[in-house]
């Protein structure tokens, strides 16, 4: 819907970053969180092995989908003034093989192989009439309209107040948002080991981005006269490439644990972090340290923009203070619950940082918690691991120490809520 009212307001950019930004957030960030809450209720989670190469492969035909068009322009266009319309006319073709196929997964899924896709409670009683969903899908698919206008009307506003680029708003911040209650449904019944349900949110969410609303956007834009086309840049392509091939990878034998979600994490992460690096490439000698980059944001007074080098620093430091905390904690008092421990450690830490909304979603995601019991088993127990574990707290406060001393010097540990 979001993509939609940026595409009638030619912000193809937006357009572009938020839908890829949309298929990485549930490939990584939502599926990662999954494996990894659920890898900590349980060892080993299966799902249905044909189901899940069934969407291995859609995701790879939908990604060969969106890189050709770009790609093949630059190889087969030498004259860059025709390389754009040759890659629209290419986009547009291709679109419609990918609304095929996507016709053909959903006759897949609901007609042919229902049994792969069905879960546990599928058998359950509707607790609500069809007429009465129809009638709500109707309202709250309004509702949304409305929330998408405003949205889309004022991310130009925000890009300029905020120092934010509009590429940055739609690949990191509307993803995020936007998948919010996926994210939360997906890690919720992965902890309750339903991982079928849990990779038909994250990948099935992934899967219906990249062959429906992608494709959909170009049609829709090529009927209505707003150029869209599927020339994301290189570096986009190979990003979007690169995680569904390791998504596929480490799906690919239908089992999970913690540690695959910690890789799925971190991949996402890194991807974040491209930004930083586009800096520190500048002037890899100046900048070695962050310290030196955040110095010069706060130079050029670009540090209050929500994607500075400044404030991911801030953050990282409030993180690195809950965890140190939990950690400590853990260790002096062996009587302790987990549960417990973090949530007056949160109450510490970071919960001053945060608003509301956030504070409440903390406060929910605390009651998954696991047991002390079922967390030292996983870390091992006895002298040797909780003195290793002081070491580690210890030389860890120390790091937490010099960063908080230099935002101090710097003026920047503000008090700012999320």
């Amino acid at each position: 819907m979001v993509s939609l009212f940026a595409l009638f307001k030619n912000l193809y950019t937006v357009v572009a970053a938020s839908l890829l930004g949309s298929i990485l957030s549930n490939l990584l960030l939502v599926l990662g969180c999954s494996f990894f809450l659920g890898g900590l209720f349980h060892s080993v989670q299966t799902f249905n092995a044909v189901s899940n190469r069934a969407c291995s492969s859609l995701l790879m035909l939908a990604c060969i989908g969106i890189c050709i068009p770009s790609a093949a322009s630059m190889i087969l266009v030498e004259d860059p003034t025709l390389r754009e319309d040759w890659t629209l006319d290419v986009s547009r073709g291709t679109a419609v093989v990918m609304l095929v196929c996507y016709m053909c997964y959903l006759v897949f899924q609901l007609k042919t192989h229902t049994e792969l896709f069905k879960g546990d409670d599928d058998d359950a009683v509707p607790m609500l009439t069809l007429g009465t969903s129809i009638g709500l899908l109707t309202a709250i698919t309004a509702v949304v309209a409305v929330c998408s206008e405003f949205l889309t009307g004022s991310i130009e506003k925000v890009s300029e107040r905020t120092h934010l680029s509009q590429a940055f708003i739609g690949l990191i911040i509307l993803p995020i948002a936007g998948n919010a209650c996926e994210h939360l449904t997906a890690c919720i019944v992965a902890m309750r080991n339903k991982m079928d349900l849990s990779m038909g949110v994250a990948v099935g969410s992934s899967i219906q981005i990249a062959l429906f609303a992608i494709p959909f956007n170009v049609v829709v834009g090529w009927a209505t006269g707003h150029p869209f086309s599927l020339a994301f840049s290189p570096f986009a392509a190979l990003v979007l490439l690169v995680c569904v091939v390791h998504a596929n990878f480490v799906t690919a034998d239908a089992t999970s644990h913690w540690l695959l979600g910690v890789q799925l994490i971190a991949l996402y992460c890194l991807y974040m972090f491209e930004r930083l690096s586009q800096r520190a490439a500048k002037d890899p000698d100046r900048y070695a340290r962050l310290f030196t980059i955040v110095t010069d944001e706060v130079v050029d007074n670009t540090h209050n923009g929500g994607s500075s080098c400044t404030k991911g620093l801030l953050w990282l430091k409030r993180a690195m203070q809950f965890i140190c905390a939990i950690l400590r904690r853990l260790h002096d008092d062996p009587t302790a619950q987990l549960s417990t421990i973090v949530a007056e450690t949160y109450s510490q830490t970071l919960m001053q940082y945060h608003g509301f909304f956030t504070s409440s979603a903390f406060s929910l995601a605390f009651k998954f918690v696991p047991s002390r019991e079922q967390f030292m088993s996983k870390v091992g127990e006895g002298p040797d691991v909780m003195s290793e574990l002081k070491a580690f707290v210890d030389g860890f406060s120390e790091i937490l120490a010099e960063i908080h001393k230099f935002l101090d010097e710097q003026g920047l540990d503000d008090p700012t809520k999320v």
